[in-house]
């Protein structure tokens, strides 16, 4: 159970999150967005009778709007962003006036400036085929993207890669941002 209160009298008002689960190598586990200035409870109990057991709590590296992950491509180069699980996010940046909504967890990456203009090939694809990758590339990165302020969408399907092609112009930054449509996945 985690919630912001403990008490004899917990209800589904009081509990945040709540997970069960099923012996050894069935785990209960949650994952969830810890809101700033705010104390959680995790209260841990064994169903019916008393036991051992053990809790782990992980807060991993947050790639937001506040603080991506920045790469440098040059002319010839290439780089791989591996190991993205969106689960492990937060939700930085959300559309306003355009499908897909973005309003899933999103991995953001930080494409820096080059003296030079660029072109820039960016591909996703998710590890699941029940999820649709969404690719976003903007100037800008907050929770109130518009149509106006994203420069390219590229959503797929599956195991389907979602590709954008673009001229990076020289001395400008680009934000890469990265989600599955509807849930968070890798």
């Amino acid at each position: 159970v985690i919630s912001q209160q403990c008490s004899t009298n917990q209800t589904t008002d009081t509990v945040d999150y709540l997970s069960v689960g099923g012996g050894f190598n069935d785990p209960a586990q949650n994952t969830f967005i810890a809101a700033a200035n705010t104390a959680y409870y995790i209260i841990y109990e064994t169903e019916e009778d008393c036991g051992y057991g053990e809790v782990t709590i992980e807060a991993p590296v947050q790639y937001s709007c506040s603080s991506p992950y920045t790469v440098s491509v040059e002319i010839g180069d290439s780089v791989n962003v591996d190991d993205i699980d969106t689960c492990k996010q937060g939700n930085s940046n959300d559309g306003l006036d355009f499908e897909p909504s973005l309003n899933s967890r999103d991995y953001v990456i930080l494409l820096e400036s080059s003296s030079v203009a660029r072109q820039i090939f960016v591909s996703s694809e998710s590890t699941s085929s029940d999820s649709d990758s969404v690719l976003i590339i903007s100037q800008q990165c907050s929770m109130n993207q518009t149509s106006d302020t994203v420069e390219y969408v590229s959503e797929e399907g599956g195991y389907n890669p979602a590709q954008n092609t673009f001229i990076a112009a020289a001395n400008t930054s680009y934000y890469i941002i990265y989600e599955t449509d509807g849930e968070c996945g890798s």
